[in-house]
């Protein structure tokens, strides 16, 4: 989910509502694909929810796991990659 709409290449309308971990409901009013950089590399996220008043962008793990996408989360780093390649997320966490 992401509040940007400046991020989108290719949008479709529709009203709906997502429910966020603090049991908040925010309006939801469309979903699309965006490309971003991701440790210098392009990457494509398609389904992506547009929810205006989120504030934060917000991944699913299951929806990665999906897509055959691995998630790994330590103590100190978080790290997303596709068998045979390198991560396409390596994060240290605070």
């Amino acid at each position: 989910m992401t509040y940007n709409y400046e991020v989108f290449t290719d949008y479709t309308d529709h009203k709906g509502t997502v429910t966020i971990a603090d049991g908040t409901t925010l309006e939801a009013r469309g979903n699309g694909t965006i490309k971003i950089e991701v440790n210098g590399r392009p990457t494509i996220i398609t389904d992506v929810v547009y929810v205006p008043k989120l504030g934060y962008n917000l991944i699913s793990i299951p929806q990665l796991t999906d897509r055959d996408i691995t998630t790994v989360f330590t103590r100190k780093n978080a790290i997303l990659s596709r068998k045979g390649e390198s991560p396409m997320f390596y994060e240290f966490l605070h």
